[in-house]
């Protein structure tokens, strides 16, 4: 009888490269969710879209997908996610995750000027909430709550809500909600005057975003804040040291950059400094993000350009941007000052809105 030689009897044993591949090869959920922890936003998008074909999402994985859309500058593709994500909260008995996703919502609706449908989604949180047993979700909810009162002028509240953020975070350990308690209260005590205590709370809030210690959405905020604070400030030594940190932290985190008014704030920073070239770049860029994610601050964007081009190539030159007479839109530096009547009561402001509260000298964050 014909007897196969030893390296060809192992050869038929041993599965091949093409097999091996195909056992060790991932889903699309499986590659989506990895490359969204990785920060590979854009690749997390696409997989996880063809896994949601498929019916393989759970709310889990649609929060991750409205997260992938969120910092690919896909609004409305992230507003589809987190709404199917908080009806399969609610469905699966989860109030308090559910409650997240309309605080997210609220952001996302604000993004497009529909302010009525924002309020609902802040309502919607808060009644999800009200039953709950206090926890890291009720600090978020604090912490929108500061900020609106902030917005509305109200400081006295701002600083109550501010308060209970940093208290909360501190309570349950959440190092994100603690930092958007700090940045809370150095705003709100920066509007009170007290600018020394409100920056030495803004910086550090700051070293917790470059130490990498706080996920990339409170990060963004964080360094958006800092920069556009101390830059309203006219403290331009500061605001360019933490944009040159924010953008080495985005290196590190593999994150292309905080989407839009973030750009705007560090362009306007690069302008300053004389970098005209890189500052109309980043300009530019942000507009590429912002023009079907946030009007407004669009605006605000087409406004910097135009200050760019003024100062390279004259009136003619910034002109031609097409943007509007100089004046800041709402987003630039001018939300950073509380503006009263300009939203209504307990309504979130934007993420890279002014932010108030109040606290005390020692480390927070730990």
């Amino acid at each position: 009888m014909f007897k196969l030689s030893e390296s060809a009897r192992i050869a038929r044993t041993q599965p091949t490269r093409s097999s091996m591949s195909r056992v060790i090869e991932r889903s699309p959920l499986e590659a989506g969710r990895a490359a969204v922890v990785k920060h590979e936003w854009r690749e997390g998008f696409d997989l996880l879209i063809e896994a949601d074909k498929a019916g393989d999402l759970g709310p889990e994985d649609l929060q991750m997908l409205g997260e992938a859309a969120w910092w690919s500058g896909r609004l409305e593709e992230c507003i589809a996610a987190r709404q199917r994500a908080f009806s399969g909260f609610l469905e699966s008995g989860r109030p308090a995750a559910a409650a997240m996703m309309a605080l997210a919502l609220v952001e996302d609706y604000q993004a497009k000027r529909a302010g009525s449908i924002a309020e609902g989604w802040f309502n919607r949180a808060e009644g999800l909430l009200e039953s709950e047993p206090e926890s890291v979700e009720h600090g978020h909810l604090a912490a929108a709550r500061a900020q609106g009162a902030l917005i509305r002028g109200d400081l006295e509240q701002g600083k109550l809500f501010a308060d209970q953020t940093l208290e909360l975070g501190m309570r349950f350990g959440d190092r994100d909600v603690q930092a958007f308690g700090l940045l809370l209260g150095g705003n709100v005590l920066v509007n009170q005057g007290d600018v020394d205590g409100g920056l030495k709370m803004l910086d550090e809030a700051t070293i917790a975003a470059v130490g990498g210690e706080l996920k990339p959405f409170t990060a963004g905020v964080v360094y958006c804040l800092a920069i556009a604070t101390t830059a309203h400030m006219a403290d331009y030594d500061r605001a360019g040291q933490w944009t040159e940190a924010s953008m080495r932290w985005c290196e590190r985190q593999s994150i292309s950059g905080f989407p839009g008014i973030c750009r705007v704030h560090r362009a306007e920073i690069m302008r300053l400094r004389g970098s005209w070239p890189e500052a109309e770049q980043e300009a530019r860029r942000a507009l590429t993000e912002l023009q079907d994610f946030n009007v407004d601050f669009a605006a605000a964007g087409f406004y910097e350009v135009g200050e760019i081009r003024l100062r390279i190539g004259g009136a003619r030159a910034a002109a031609r941007v097409g943007a509007s007479p100089p004046r800041r839109g709402p987003g630039a530096g001018s939300l950073l000052v509380p503006q009263k009547g300009s939203r209504r009561a307990g309504e979130p402001a934007p993420p890279c809105a002014p932010s108030s509260g109040h606290g005390g000298g020692r480390n927070r964050l730990g």
